[in-house]
């Protein structure tokens, strides 16, 4: 793109410009670390990156170099071009070796898939050390139009073929507008030379056949195939995040309720879906785990779905909760006077003289009636078959039923309870029970205090 306008100014050829800067949220203060494979796209892209620098436009710039382990002299030689003009651009060079074969035998995985993990896992762990805003790969448009071709073989929805964005997290994509033909005339201009994979070219893995083969025919009907592919992902994002926005506004306005949202228009239903999935850190989320999660909106209460990850779940009540294990938590006793306070693996529990009992009490107290205490005080879990007598009844109710009253379920049911040797006094957080209702003469008033582990109570 010669004579590209940039920063203000017209410019030589240059790749990075101020809408592919802006949208990958650089700034002077950005430290980027660059993918440096040493081939054109990675070297164009660390050349442009340097002169970000070299502008004030970065503060700094680093390189990160995956040796695979194979290939063998090539690799090597690869990697001393890489160091060399990392030295030559007197910016830090990181290096690692891996063994990709080994891990693609061990895992059931590809070459490629193997190759492109312990690279990401490299670049995450340099970016986990605090010492970078953001990691720069070299994908460009002919990478987009791949892309995009894998995602509808796939039969990919809306957001598969958006493609690649330009910023994902912390991966940013600045020559993702770039076409290959700029990168090669860029380097040529500058008169840099760069490395040679002949992997690239061998028809083993689905991205390089669709290089070799589809992409030219393609390119025969329309020369600017892959730049108006590219173009059409760039629409289907703005569709997508406009979209997105509905399903977020959707998910609040139901408050998540399962019946509720079984309601909202599917596009906007199965987007909300798999927003829930994303929060609840659900790995690779597939149009299954969405139709899955789907039929839980309409299960009966209890019913649950395994995702990846050990994710799991659950219809519970008007809600679905997601959570690691379903394991019961291990049942436990702790002693607990006035003036102490008990942890539990459910929260903090503090038990504590009152002057007075205010109405309504703050989130997570309950007051009780200290002269009622029948012996020592505890702090246990609910067990099958407690019967307790609830503030403001008559007679004595199964705890479990009293939960279903009170839509609780599931893992919201483990409530830590105070009990002394006349049976339940309070379900902490939630209700005392009857026999410690304070009358207005009574001034020995106890003020029991539930902090949920999860951030809030049920009172």
């Amino acid at each position: 793109m010669i004579g590209r306008r940039y920063f203000g100014m017209v410019c030589a050829l240059r790749l990075i410009d101020e809408k592919s800067y802006a949208a990958c949220d650089f700034s002077p203060k950005t430290e980027v670390l660059a993918a440096f494979s040493g081939g054109a796209d990675s070297t164009a892209l660390l050349l442009e990156l340097c002169r970000l620098r070299g502008e004030g436009a970065l503060y700094g710039v680093a390189a990160a170099h995956v040796h695979h382990g194979l290939r063998g002299a090539d690799a090597d030689a690869d990697e001393v071009f890489c160091k060399e003009l990392c030295r030559k651009l007197d910016i830090p060079f990181y290096v690692t070796h891996v063994d990709a074969a080994a891990l693609a035998r061990e895992g059931g995985l590809s070459v490629e898939s193997a190759s492109r993990k312990l690279r990401y896992d490299f670049f995450h762990y340099l970016f986990n050390r605090g010492d970078f805003h953001r990691v720069a790969v070299a994908h460009h448009i002919t990478d987009q139009a791949e892309t995009l071709l894998q995602h509808l073989l796939r039969g990919s929805g809306l957001t598969g073929l958006c493609g690649m964005r330009q910023l994902t997290s912390y991966i940013a994509r600045p020559l993702l507008n770039c076409s290959k033909a700029e990168i090669l005339a860029y380097l040529a201009e500058k008169g840099q030379g760069y490395c040679e994979d002949a992997t690239n070219a061998e028809p083993i893995a689905q991205r390089n056949r669709l290089r070799a083969n589809v992409l030219p025919l393609l390119a025969a009907e329309n020369p600017r195939a892959a730049e108006n592919m590219a173009r059409c992902a760039a629409h289907l994002q703005e569709d997508a995040d406009f979209l997105e926005l509905l399903s977020m506004t959707a998910l609040v306005a139901t408050g998540e309720n399962r019946a509720h949202l079984a309601l909202v228009p599917t596009p906007l239903r199965r987007r909300a879906l798999m927003i829930m999935l994303a929060q609840a850190d659900v790995a690779r989320i597939s149009s299954g785990d969405v139709m899955r999660l789907e039929e839980l909106l309409v299960a009966q209460s209890g019913a649950r779905t395994d995702f990846a990850g050990g994710i799991i779940a659950v219809a519970e009540g008007e809600r679905i909760v997601f959570k690691k294990s379903d394991r019961e938590p291990e049942p436990y006793t702790i002693p607990i006077a006035p003036g102490e306070t008990a942890i539990t693996p459910q929260g903090r529990v503090k038990l504590e003289r009152a002057q007075s009992a205010c109405f309504p009490p703050p989130e997570g107290v309950l007051y009780l009636h200290g002269g009622a205490a029948q012996g020592e005080f505890y702090i246990r879990l609910p067990c099958a078959g407690d019967k307790f007598s609830p503030f403001g009844m008559e007679g004595r109710k199964l705890l479990s039923d009293y939960f279903t009253d009170r839509k609780l379920y599931g893992s919201q049911r483990f409530l830590p309870l105070l009990c002394d040797e006349g049976g339940i006094a309070a379900i902490c957080g939630c209700t005392i029970d009857e026999r410690f209702r304070i009358g207005s003469a009574d001034t020995d008033i106890l003020a029991l205090t539930y902090e949920s582990n999860g951030g809030g109570t049920h009172g």
